[in-house]
């Protein structure tokens, strides 16, 4: 877990006028895993393809596919699937193909799993709980903290969504100052970093340079004009 007041956001390239904000803990609460279903990701447009019959076979051939194990990636492979099911994976040349498959070329494109449409809308439902929960602990009087889980797995990075975790927040009805108390000065006093978190005398000159106000539009907070650790500005 990266330490409390060190947050890494990327930054922007775009200067304006600045406004200082404190950064002292603003870590986040990994998200959501993309919901994508099986997909390609195309290296250029792609024609249309044919549409398959409802329940048939379709098979993805010609592209490069990661079954999501860890072993080499499949050039040239195809993909068998009937009634929302994989059958058969390997090689073009190996898979035996039913007459009356729906071929869908993939050839230059890259076949990588992904979550299907329930799990989805499971994840969705739950964020849906998670929002009003924390509203409801925010009401009544609860110290809310941002934590992290940030790069603990694929599709989490450091430095950016602690940024999107806050525009979260707000839009479960904290207002903007709540959101940065939460993700600097409260994260650090529950954590016990008493010199972290807050810009008063005596604590660690940890903080950002913002271009906009984020009491305005908490998305600004990724308006980043500088960075700055114990007092020194990170080179950009």
């Amino acid at each position: 877990m990266p330490p409390v007041g060190r947050m890494q956001p990327r930054r922007n390239a775009v200067r304006r006028n600045a406004a200082p904000l404190a950064c002292g803990g603003a870590l986040c609460r990994g998200l959501l895993g993309l919901a994508i279903g099986a997909c390609a990701l195309a290296a250029a447009a792609s024609p249309p393809q044919p549409a398959p019959a409802p329940g048939g076979a379709v098979v993805l051939s010609g592209g490069r596919l990661v079954d999501g194990t860890g072993r080499p990636p499949l050039e040239r492979a195809a993909l068998l699937i009937r009634d929302g099911r994989i059958r058969a994976v390997g090689p073009a040349a190996d898979v035996l193909l039913p007459d009356d498959a729906t071929r869908v070329d993939v050839a230059g494109k890259t076949i990588i799993p992904g979550r299907g449409s329930e799990q989805a809308a499971a994840a969705r439902t739950v964020l849906a709980q998670a929002r009003r929960n924390l509203k409801r602990l925010a009401d009544g009087g609860v110290t809310i903290a941002m934590g992290t889980d940030s790069g603990t797995q694929l599709g989490r990075w450091q430095g950016y969504f602690e940024h999107v975790e806050l525009e979260l927040m707000v839009g479960a009805g904290l207002t903007p100052m709540q959101a940065l108390a939460a993700a600097t000065g409260n994260a650090a006093r529950v954590m016990g970093l008493d010199e972290l978190g807050t810009l008063e005398p005596g604590n660690r000159a940890d903080f950002l340079v913002l271009d906009a106000d984020p009491l305005a539009d908490i998305r600004n907070t990724r308006r980043i004009d500088s960075i700055w650790i114990a007092g020194r500005r990170l080179a950009d």
